[in-house]
């Protein structure tokens, strides 16, 4: 019996999971792609109990493919992208059922506002962020690995109609 870790991505566009054994070296491999949902121009989400569900069945590919007895799993790291986030309830509940993700522009009016009240270098001291988001979107996320490819797998949007469009 030997212990072993599992790393979980939720990225842009594909959730990916990781089984380590505890020397680093990849035991198993999972990943799932999905379309991000763009109801308005400028808006960018997805349905967050689809990414919920989506990044599950990227993590038990990842455990099948290990062969590893789950039990033996002792710890799991989680990352998502950027500055992607869920509005939540006092009860912890998703409200909404939307991550919005980083690519959405539809608060820079806000950001106006927040520019004319905090410096940038003040904003970034707290927040961790730099000043402008079309900044971020200027550059496209490294990609370190190679990936196990499956079919996209579209996001339903609030309207009910299907996204096509991927980012």
């Amino acid at each position: 019996m030997s212990d072993y870790v599992v790393g979980i991505d939720v990225g842009t566009t594909g959730s990916k999971a990781m089984v380590f054994d505890l020397g680093g070296n990849i035991i198993g491999k999972g990943y799932r792609e999905y379309k991000l949902d763009e109801p308005k121009p400028n808006w960018v989400e997805v349905g967050a109990q689809f990414i919920l569900d989506i990044t599950f069945e990227a993590v038990k590919e990842a455990v099948e493919d290990s062969g590893v007895d789950p039990a033996d799993i002792k710890s799991i790291s989680f990352s998502v992208n950027r500055s992607s986030f869920c509005l939540v309830g006092e009860d912890m509940a998703v409200i909404d059922d939307k991550m919005i993700v980083w690519l959405d522009s539809r608060a820079e009016s806000v950001m106006e506002e927040m520019n004319a009240k905090i410096s940038p270098e003040r904003r970034n001291e707290i927040t961790g962020m730099t000043s402008s988001t079309k900044a971020a979107r200027a550059r496209p996320p490294p990609i370190n690995q190679p990936r196990r490819r499956t079919q996209p797998t579209s996001c339903p949007s609030n309207s009910g109609a299907e996204s096509g469009a991927g980012v």
